[in-house]
């Protein structure tokens, strides 16, 4: 679990992050202390990004586009943080050695196929949970009533 904190008032905004990253292969998990989730997107403004579960885009770590991105673009100033985040959703967009088209395509595939066994797991794990929970009298009263319709 990831523990990210910003704080902000009239003068000052303040962000933080624990350092611990799970990954989890199969029924394997390993915990590394030393992960970095903050990083700097301008190079003379006090600008930064932090992420959280996921640490990788189409693969690729976050910690590597976000550091190609300070090199490409560090130097440019935005006069919003809404800017900054155009600026680099366009990076992501533009920098096509990140992923092909196929590898896009079988990576979503993979995104839906994992969010649809989710769903349809949680879906099971309800009707199951509320099966045990019925009263079997009500249950049986019930199907009785409908047979005898």
């Amino acid at each position: 679990m990831t523990a990210i904190v910003g704080i902000l008032n009239k003068r000052a905004a303040v962000l933080a992050a624990d350092s611990a990253l799970t990954v989890v292969k199969g029924d394997r998990m390993k915990i590394y202390n030393t992960t970095t989730k903050i990083f700097q997107l301008s190079q003379d403004n006090h600008v930064a990004v932090m992420f959280f579960q996921n640490v990788d885009f189409m693969d690729v770590p976050w910690e590597v586009i976000f550091k190609l991105y300070y090199d490409k673009h560090g130097h440019r100033q935005f006069d919003s943080i809404k800017e900054y985040a155009e600026d680099f959703y366009l990076f992501l967009q533009e920098e096509k050695f990140f992923c092909s088209s196929e590898q896009q395509k079988d990576y979503l595939d993979g995104e839906l196929a994992t969010y649809y066994n989710n769903v349809k797991a949680a879906a099971k794990d309800n009707m199951e949970k509320e099966i045990d929970a019925m009263d079997d009298n009500v249950f049986l009263t019930k199907r009785i009533y409908c047979v005898s319709i």
